[in-house]
């Protein structure tokens, strides 16, 4: 008889953990919609899982806490890889579940080589990819404060780095210099401008450009000194006291969702961090 194929777990699907896992995660990206990734947080008592595979590539970092890197354990298993897992004690993991297609399309884009795979990994977390999980757990713990834009970034820095150290090839990463052309610059200031208030994407903006998402956000940064992130957040800000000055009856929850902030809080954190003064004190003023 021919042998059983291992049970395949599709992590995009809202609670597909559970093909494998005793709980849900207590934190999950999954009402975000970021595009091409999952990030859940869990905690998960001792167990021991079938043996399985991932319709996703799928990274894992035990004990992210804090900078304590020195012990945090760190695990890649590429799509449709068998793959079992056991730890004796409760324990607190984030799991990355990155699409093949958007690794696929981050390599043609930013490195020489026609094919890409990963490869199965199991150590010590280097010092980039905890921080990125870190800054991902920071995003799930805030509700997906940082807009989709912010999730982008940090996806496509992931991706740069599982092609850069964990491909199963050596990848020669491209290196653009010289920045955006002053026609695509203005191009691109103009389209974030125009649309400060949608929950703006790195495809989004770089499709406008005809550019690939890696090729865009790195000549942008070159270009301007700040990532595309960081910039949305600048513009939002300025346009926000702008407002502020201007319309004296009008509330600041009614410009922080004017000017594509989340919320009050979330301008209010942005504003003391740019300007050095709240939204409160420039009606005051």
């Amino acid at each position: 008889m021919p042998e059983a194929k291992p049970l395949t777990v599709d992590y995009s699907q809202e609670g597909g953990a559970l093909q494998v896992l005793p709980r849900l995660p207590l934190l999950s990206s999954h009402q975000f919609g970021w595009d091409g990734i999952l990030v859940q947080y869990h905690q998960q008592p001792a167990w021991e899982t079938l043996e399985h595979c991932h319709a996703q590539h799928v990274i894992g970092i035990r004990h992210l806490q804090g900078e304590q890197i020195a012990n945090a354990e760190f695990v890649i298993v590429p799509a449709n890889s068998p793959h079992k897992d056991l730890w004796q004690q409760e324990t607190d993991f984030i799991l990355f579940s990155v699409e093949p297609r958007h690794i696929a399309q981050i390599a043609h884009e930013s490195v020489d080589g026609d094919r890409i795979e990963l490869k199965s990994y199991i150590g010590m977390c280097d010092s980039m990819i905890y921080q990125i999980g870190r800054l991902f757990q920071l995003e799930l713990k805030s509700n997906g404060l940082g807009s989709r834009l912010y999730a982008d970034s940090l996806t496509t820095a992931l991706s740069i780095q599982l092609l850069r150290n964990y491909s199963t090839r050596e990848q020669l990463i491209k290196e653009y210099t010289n920045g955006l052309s002053k026609y695509k610059l203005q191009q691109a200031i103009a389209y974030i401008n125009d649309n400060l208030t949608e929950d703006l994407s790195l495809q989004a903006i770089a499709s406008q450009l005809q550019m690939s998402v890696y090729y865009f956000a790195r000549l942008f940064k070159q270009s301007m000194g700040v990532t595309p992130h960081q910039y949305v957040i600048h513009q939002r800000v300025q346009r926000a006291e702008m407002l502020l000055k201007q319309q004296k009856k009008v509330s600041i929850s009614e410009v922080a969702f004017q000017v594509g902030f989340a919320h009050q809080s979330h301008l209010s954190r942005h504003f003391k961090r740019i300007l050095g003064v709240t939204p409160k004190e420039i009606c005051q003023q």
